[in-house]
């Protein structure tokens, strides 16, 4: 019951900012924290209403959101009907100061609410359980609450917002047991090097990573991040001794900066680049299983370069290449088991010597329209459909 009534509040919010234009930007600020607040503490009331029959101090906590979301309605529609009053009446310059003294009161009751959830939220043993959450993730909140640091036993911290990015609180770096952020964040979040357990990044943007000293973040190993640019440097990712997974994508049609520091991530097995490689490493770990390059525009041969790598077991090349002729030569590729070229438009002849590729299972080969043929060897092999959900 005091989900529904928390989602009507919540609505009612939402309608009030957008009817009321005019709202001052501080009386507008507050709103919008009330709001993004009630949204957050939505997200645990089903879990507290199950358990308020079992907890007093759940079910105490209950009554007190439900009588906040009830008080958000009734003085928003007070207002509203007061303001309607209003707006009949003949004289203008009353009328204005009548209402600057209604936004007022609607602010005085708003920092009144502002100053109940807050209270309430500083008592832990309120909460209770809620303390024990260990996975949360939300859709349809445009930012966090500073009471996200509360949450001491978040593992996983999944944000799908409304906007493309947002901004995450200051005190997200208190969740010292954080293990998987997945956020695409607009501000740079200083001390991330704080959150030591992390495991898993995703969705950060190169804004947001390249003046980060990535050092103390021992336990990442995967990281994924966005809207790179060529003057960006990303050699710090060398410093992320236990790295297994890196996943880089440009924007739009940036080229990569150098990514030389790719070698020195020695434990590195997945590795999927998109935008364009100006010139592809000579060297990579030996330990990568898993490549796939994208829209990278190499006007050089890459496969003498990947057929060198002993462990490499899928590779992907979805436009990554223009020029017209590839060559596996003598003993290269000995564990590739799937190979895909796709969107290798100017491609027209493809040079497999015998020895090259011996446990290949899987191929896929699409929209290279100019390739004459494929090796003889591999017309024998399974057809594989390009799938990128690889990890």
């Amino acid at each position: 019951m005091a989900d529904a009534f928390v989602s009507f509040a919540v609505q009612k919010l939402g309608d009030f900012l957008i009817q009321q234009v005019s709202l001052r930007k501080n009386l507008r600020k507050e709103i919008e924290w009330l709001k993004n607040e009630l949204l957050f503490i939505q997200s645990f009331l089903r879990d507290a209403e199950l358990k308020q029959s079992r907890d007093q101090r759940v079910q105490q906590w209950v009554f007190e959101i439900n009588s906040i979301a009830n008080d958000v309605v009734a003085i928003l529609e007070t207002y509203s009907f007061q303001a309607g009053k209003s707006a009949s009446r003949l004289k203008a310059c009353a009328c204005i100061c009548r209402k600057e003294k209604k936004f007022y009161n609607v602010a005085e009751e708003i920092q009144s609410l502002k100053q109940r959830i807050m209270d309430i939220s500083r008592k832990r043993e309120t909460y209770g359980s809620l303390y024990q959450l260990k996975f949360l993730r939300f859709r349809g909140i445009h930012d966090l609450p500073s009471s996200i640091g509360n949450l001491k036993n978040l593992q996983t911290l999944v944000f799908d917002p409304v906007r493309y990015t947002f901004q995450l609180p200051s005190e997200t770096v208190d969740l010292i047991n954080l293990r998987h952020l997945v956020a695409r964040y607009s501000e740079p979040l200083a001390h991330i090097s704080k959150l030591t357990s992390l495991q898993v990044l995703e969705r950060v943007c190169c804004d947001q990573w390249k003046d980060v000293d990535p050092v103390d973040l021992v336990n990442l190993r995967e990281l994924s991040m966005l809207d790179i640019r060529k003057s960006y440097s990303l050699n710090n990712i060398s410093s992320l001794e236990n790295l297994s997974t890196l996943t880089l994508f440009c924007r739009g049609d940036e080229s990569f900066p150098s990514l030389e520091f790719v070698n020195c991530c020695e434990k590195l097995q997945k590795l999927w680049l998109r935008g364009r490689i100006e010139k592809l490493p000579h060297l990579f770990p030996n330990s990568i299983t898993i490549m796939v390059l994208q829209n990278s525009g190499l006007t050089e041969d890459p496969m003498p370069i990947l057929g060198m790598l002993p462990n490499l077991r899928n590779l992907d090349l979805f436009r990554a290449y223009e020029g017209k002729e590839i060559m596996c030569s003598d003993s290269s590729f000995n564990q590739l088991e799937f190979l895909i070229l796709y969107g290798l438009e100017n491609l027209e002849r493809w040079d497999l010597v015998t020895s090259a590729m011996p446990l290949i299972k899987g191929l896929g080969v699409d929209d290279c329209p100019n390739l004459k043929e494929i090796p003889e060897r591999m017309k024998d092999v399974e057809l594989l459909k390009r799938n990128y959900n690889k990890w």
